[in-house]
């Protein structure tokens, strides 16, 4: 049985599709082997060279079909045309053109499928294109994002600096201010303490001017007195003396002798108005000129501890070691120690005599100050006392003093200390000496009588043991 084709134009699209095979399917894939790689460009199933090919395609030859041939094609697969002419001749065989139509069908849904792929291509193109421009666009944005966020912090980095600068020059102007309040306050007290000090030194000037001719005139007033009493005193003992010598170109010898009795009780009895008349001046004028010696004694030195000035402390601060001590407190030596440190004083005797209230809160050896170390602890107790009720601005002047005495003390502790103790050791280690040269001696003693006596010392115990029995012999 012969099947009928009608092929009316050559246009595959629009024609009939009533016929189609698997190759025709745009999916089938295309086998390339060696025997059809070695076939001629006309036969079917053959790719086409690309454009970029420097080899030429091979032109297949093509029948010319005419509109309205009916090919019949036979179960055996020949195609018989349906005109005359064609059935006549048989020079167009029918497989040939089912196979040229088949392989144009597949070269242009091969076409269709690399214009689709073609397409796809440059819309994944466009794509990534697209993608490409929109990351560089995110990362200009972000880049412009990073760079106006540094250039903010920049900003407000600038700003706190600024700010920071502001808080500390307002600071450092108050600091300076604070400090030119407290100079000025201090300059104000200075000047007040050297006005009350030359106040003080004026009032104590004129006191002791007002005194000092208080005396002279009080010495004054009494010298013509004393020197006219002494005149009288005088005169009278020389009126009785020329009384007396009448009397004994007078008298008898009794009598002389009553009278010189008489005259020497009284001699005794106003011979010492006188002395004291005429010498009293005397000694109260020499007690007068030594008292206005030591004032200006006391004077000079007074300016000369002012003028001067100490190494240590300064001009302004006081001389407290010349003022006399009011008693003389009792210490231990680890209280004047730790004076060098704090200025705390605890050291108190009065809960328990042999140990003080801090070694006893320490649970401390009490040792007391020695006697050679007494004044010198004495000295800084008074020093350390005038630092507890001085006020805080020479506070500072009296505690370096402080320490600079307590650690004299410790020092001088120390060094007695360990001078007793190596004179101790020294004593001890020449008794010791001693003691082995003696042993020595008497080892070398007890040998040599050993050597001298070994027959005697033998007959002398013979004998004493022989006694002894004798004696045991003669009680029984």
């Amino acid at each position: 049985m012969a099947r009928k084709v009608n092929i009316k134009s050559e246009d595959f699209d629009q024609g009939d599709e009533s016929y189609k095979s698997k190759a025709s399917s745009p999916t089938t894939p295309k086998r390339v082997t060696r025997s059809s790689a070695k076939r001629p460009s006309d036969v079917a199933k053959l790719s086409e060279r690309p454009a970029q090919s420097s080899k030429k395609q091979k032109n297949a030859l093509k029948p010319a079909f005419v509109r309205g041939e009916v090919i019949v094609i036979d179960d055996s697969g020949d195609t018989t045309g349906g005109s005359e002419s064609d059935e006549s001749n048989g020079t167009i065989d029918d497989e040939k053109l089912v196979k040229q139509q088949l392989a144009c069908i597949q070269r242009e849904q091969q076409q269709k499928a690399d214009i689709a792929l073609h397409k796809l291509h440059l819309k994944q193109r466009e794509n990534n294109r697209r993608r490409e421009r929109e990351c560089l666009e995110r990362m200009k944005k972000h880049r412009e994002e990073q760079a106006r966020l540094e250039q903010k912090g920049l900003e407000e980095e600038q700003q706190r600096k600024q700010k920071d600068e502001l808080l500390e020059k307002g600071r450092l102007e108050k600091e300076k201010q604070r400090l030119l309040k407290v100079r000025q306050q201090q300059d104000k007290i200075d000047t007040f303490n050297l006005v009350k000090e030359r106040i003080d030194r004026e009032l104590l000037e004129k006191q002791r001017k007002e005194t000092k001719g208080k005396c002279d005139r009080q010495l004054a007033e009494e010298r013509p007195t004393k020197s006219q009493e002494g005149v009288d005193v005088a005169k009278m003992l020389r009126q009785e003396e020329e009384n007396e010598s009448d009397g004994d170109e007078e008298d008898e010898s009794s009598g002389e002798d009553e009278d010189e009795n008489s005259g020497d009780d009284e001699s005794k009895r106003e011979v010492p108005k006188a002395v004291v008349g005429n010498i009293k001046p005397k000694d109260i004028e020499d007690e007068e000129t030594s008292k206005n010696e030591d004032e200006n004694e006391n004077e000079g030195e007074g300016k000369e501890e002012k003028d001067g000035k100490n190494p240590l402390l300064g001009t302004e601060s006081p001389d407290l070691a010349s003022r006399p001590v009011e008693e003389e407190p009792y210490a231990c030596i680890r209280c004047i120690k730790h004076l060098a440190i704090s200025p705390i004083y605890l050291c108190n005797f009065t809960d328990n005599p042999d140990k003080c209230t801090r070694c006893s809160n320490r649970g401390r050896n009490c040792v007391p100050v020695p006697d050679f170390a007494h004044s010198a602890a004495c000295k800084v107790l008074a020093l350390q006392k005038q630092h507890d009720a001085a006020d805080p601005g020479s506070r500072e002047a009296l505690r370096l003093r402080v320490q600079v005495g307590a650690r004299e003390v410790a020092e001088l502790v120390l060094g007695a200390e360990a001078r007793r103790r190596k004179s101790r050791d020294n004593t001890y280690r020449a008794i010791l000496f001693g003691q082995v040269a003696m042993k020595h001696n008497q080892e070398e003693i007890l040998k040599l009588l050993r050597s001298l006596l070994p027959r005697r010392s033998g007959e002398v115990a013979g004998s004493v043991v022989s006694g002894r029995v004798n004696k045991k012999k003669r009680r029984v």
